[in-house]
C-alpha cells in the first residue's frame, strides 16, 4: 500500500477497478476523457440504467464511447469549437450521459440544466444563455417544443445555436 496524500493504494486489486482519484503512478487517469477512453473497449461494463417502468438496461463502457465519439463529431460539423458551452436539454437519462459525455470527448463545456419545459425552467434557462458567451443548446425534440413563443429562445434556435439531438 502506498500513500498518496488523501488516499491508499493498494496493488493487489485489478488496476481497472482502480477510481478516477486512485493510481499507483501507471495507471493514473487524470481527466474524465482519460477515465472513458481507458474503459472503451469494455462491452461487458457500464452505467446500469433504470427506466420509468423500472426496467434495468446496461449503457456499456463501450457503447457510451462510440456514441458520444459520434455526437463529439457530429457537434465539431456543426463548428461547434473546442471550449464552447453546451448546454444540456435532454430528457432521457440516456440522452444526458451520451451528450455530457459527447461534451466531454470533443473538449467543449457541458453545462447540465433540466430541461426547460415549465415557465420557471425556461427562465432559469433563458438566464444561462444570458450569461455565457455564445453558448450552444443541445436539446432533444421535447425541449425544442418548449422554446416556442419564447423570443430569447427563437432568437437562440435563428442563430442555428439550438442543435437538436437525435439518432446518431
Amino acid at each position: 500500500v502506498r500513500d498518496h496524500g488523501a488516499f491508499h493504494v493498494s496493488h493487489e486489486r485489478d488496476p481497472l477497478a482502480l477510481s478516477i482519484l486512485e493510481g499507483d503512478g501507471n495507471c493514473l487517469m487524470r481527466t474524465l476523457r482519460d477515465a472513458l477512453v481507458r474503459l472503451r473497449d469494455d462491452a461487458a461494463r457500464g452505467v446500469h440504467l433504470v427506466d420509468d417502468k423500472r426496467a434495468p438496461t446496461l449503457l456499456s463502457y463501450k457503447s457510451l464511447h462510440d456514441e458520444a465519439c459520434s455526437l463529439a463529431a457530429a457537434l465539431r460539423a456543426r463548428d461547434v469549437g473546442g471550449g464552447s458551452h453546451v448546454v444540456l436539454q435532454l430528457h432521457h437519462l440516456r440522452d444526458y450521459l451520451v451528450g455530457f459525455w459527447g461534451c466531454v470527448m470533443g473538449g467543449f463545456v457541458p453545462v447540465p440544466l433540466h430541461p426547460g419545459t415549465t415557465s420557471e425552467g425556461i427562465r432559469k434557462l433563458e438566464g444561462v444563455l444570458r450569461a455565457l458567451p455564445n453558448p450552444y443548446v443541445l436539446a432533444d425534440e421535447q425541449a425544442c417544443a418548449a422554446f416556442g413563443g419564447n423570443d430569447t429562445l427563437t432568437r437562440v434556435q435563428t442563430s442555428g445555436r439550438v442543435l437538436p439531438f437525435g439518432p446518431l
